[in-house]
């Protein structure tokens, strides 16, 4: 009786065990939502260190681009994090040398597009009307200045 017992309650973990890892995987995938911890983010090292690179090469301008689902905004928050001096995600992806040092300073304008927006002109007026949307240069040197517009 009691080996029925422990087979049972052995079944029922194994079972509670497969709806968890059921449930990580059904959510591993999340549009309309960024990854914003770099943990959990997975893929693109070389898109990273190449991104990487371009903040430090002098007049780069990187700009993210492509269809939607693809994971533009999760890779753009977690180069922004690498701008502001958090190294997680290199170290994760082994590659701690692209941390940048504590005298790169980089101001971060992050713009969410939409259908409405269909030419460059129109991505770099909204990057002009974000920059003059920051009231100081302490604004600029302070994080990420976000401005989504549908």
């Amino acid at each position: 009786m009691n080996k029925i017992i422990s087979t049972e309650k052995k079944q029922i973990k194994l079972e509670e065990e497969k709806q968890i890892k059921r449930k990580i995987i059904l959510n591993a995938f999340r549009p309309n939502s960024e990854i914003d911890n770099p943990s959990r983010f997975a893929g693109r090292q070389e898109l990273v260190k190449d991104l990487t690179d371009a903040l430090l090469t002098e007049s780069s301008c990187p700009i993210i681009y492509g269809d939607k689902g693809l994971g533009k905004t999760s890779l753009a928050a977690q180069m922004a994090r690498i701008a502001l001096g958090d190294g997680e995600l290199l170290r994760e992806i082994g590659a701690s040398k692209y941390i940048f040092s504590k005298d790169d300073i980089f101001a971060i304008f992050f713009i969410k597009c939409s259908d409405s927006t269909r030419s460059k002109r129109d991505v770099l007026q909204r990057l002009i009307n974000s920059a003059e949307g920051a009231a100081s240069l302490d604004d600029l040197n302070s994080g990420i200045l976000s401005f989504g517009f549908n």
